[in-house]
C-alpha cells in the first residue's frame, strides 16, 4: 500500500500545476482508490499520471459501462468524483469481492460501483478534512450504466483523469474541483 506522500511524489507536478489543482487533493483520491481496491477486492490498482481534461473533452465518452459519481462540496470548493469501469473490469472487481466468479452485469454488480465510489470518497474526504482542512460534506453516489457512457462532471472547475491498470484491465477516476470565490 502506498502512502499519500509516495503517491504525491509519483505524479508529474507539471500536470497538477497546469491544472491549478493541489497535488495533495488528487493524491488523496488516488491513495483511497488504491487502498479500496486492495482491501475490498484484493486487486492491485496501479495509477497512471493524472491527465488534465480540457473543456472540449469534458463529455467525451470513455470506454466505460458503469460509473459511480459523487458530488464534492465544501466551503472551499465544489465538484465531483467519478469512478468509471468497463463491464469486464467491474465484473472482475465484483468477483474478487465475493470470492466467486461473476460474469453477468446484475443490479448488484452495478450497485458495487456506487459502493466503491462511496468508500473511496469517504477515505479521501477523511484525509483531506483531517490534513488539509477542506471540510468536505457528506454525499451520496449516483450510478450510471450504459455503453460508452458520457460521464459529465459537476462544476466548472479543473477535471483530472487518472487511469488505473489492474490484472483485469483499466478503469478511470475523474476528479473535478472548482474553487469557491473567497
Amino acid at each position: 500500500m502506498k502512502s499519500l506522500s509516495d503517491v504525491e511524489t509519483a505524479y508529474s507536478k507539471k500536470v497538477v500545476l497546469e491544472a491549478k489543482m493541489d497535488v495533495r487533493f488528487i493524491s488523496a483520491f488516488v491513495t483511497a482508490t488504491v487502498t479500496t481496491l486492495q482491501t475490498q477486492a484484493s486487486m492491485v490498482a496501479q495509477p497512471g499520471k493524472p491527465v488534465l481534461v480540457r473543456e472540449s473533452e469534458r463529455s467525451v465518452p470513455m470506454e466505460v459501462d458503469v460509473a459511480g459519481v459523487i458530488p464534492l462540496s465544501s466551503p472551499l470548493l465544489t465538484g465531483s468524483v467519478a469512478l468509471c469501469f468497463p463491464e469486464k473490469v467491474l465484473l472482475a472487481v465484483y468477483s474478487n469481492m465475493l470470492g466467486e466468479p461473476t460474469s453477468i452485469l446484475t443490479p448488484e454488480v452495478i450497485d458495487s460501483a456506487g459502493e466503491l465510489t462511496n468508500i473511496i470518497f469517504g477515505q479521501a474526504k477523511r484525509m483531506l478534512n483531517d490534513d488539509g482542512g477542506h471540510q468536505i460534506d457528506k454525499a451520496i453516489p449516483m450510478i450510471l450504466h450504459g455503453q460508452k457512457l458520457k460521464v459529465h462532471q459537476f462544476g466548472n472547475g479543473v477535471t483530472v483523469t487518472i487511469l488505473f491498470e489492474t490484472e483485469a484491465g483499466a478503469f478511470y477516476l475523474k476528479v473535478n474541483a472548482d474553487p469557491r470565490p473567497r
